[in-house]
């Protein structure tokens, strides 16, 4: 206890020194408090589920008791779960029919994009096919001015500059 105490008194910032760093972060949890839950719900919950119980067990009996009940009772569930059944199949048949025309729509966008997208990509083709031609035609070309112009000139500088070297050896120019 006197170990808590004192880590939270380490923890607390000096007094007037209050920034967004040392602030303490709110705690997530909700609070104990000694106010007692209501519980009014919960009972209100549990009479009603024991009504319907008791509702449906009487129902049982009075239908066990009353064939014909039973019977007409039968006929209108029939005709209920007859009328949602022809309901659930609308409701596919209008699902297939949506899911058709989604598909034909995305055939035909596949179909506007072949046409408009093949014509871009071909001409695309071309000009990089046209690119890499022009590269190779700078190349020969630079290749043709290194060989045949820039080398001769080089040789023939260097040539000189070591006849110029010899003549600085030779006579000591400085």
């Amino acid at each position: 206890m006197t170990q808590d105490l004192s880590t939270q008194a380490q923890d607390l910032p000096p007094a007037g020194q209050e920034s967004a760093l040392t602030e303490r972060p709110k705690k997530d949890r909700p609070e104990l408090s000694a106010k007692p839950v209501d519980k009014k719900p919960m009972i209100i919950a549990v009479i009603i589920a024991g009504v319907l119980v008791l509702l449906l067990i009487g129902l049982t009996v009075l239908l066990f008791m009353n064939p014909q009940w039973a019977e007409t009772l039968s006929y209108i569930a029939t005709f209920y779960v007859a009328l949602l059944l022809a309901l659930v199949g609308l409701i596919l048949m209008i699902l297939v029919i949506v899911l058709i025309y989604v598909g034909l729509k995305i055939n035909d966008l596949t179909q506007l994009l072949g046409r408009e997208v093949q014509p871009i990509l071909t001409k695309a083709q071309s000009m990089s096919t046209t690119a890499d031609e022009t590269a190779k035609t700078v190349q020969s070309r630079v290749n043709l001015v290194s060989n045949e112009f820039v080398k001769p000139v080089i040789a023939i500088v260097s040539f000189f500059s070591g006849i110029r070297a010899v003549l600085d050896t030779l006579f000591k120019r400085k």
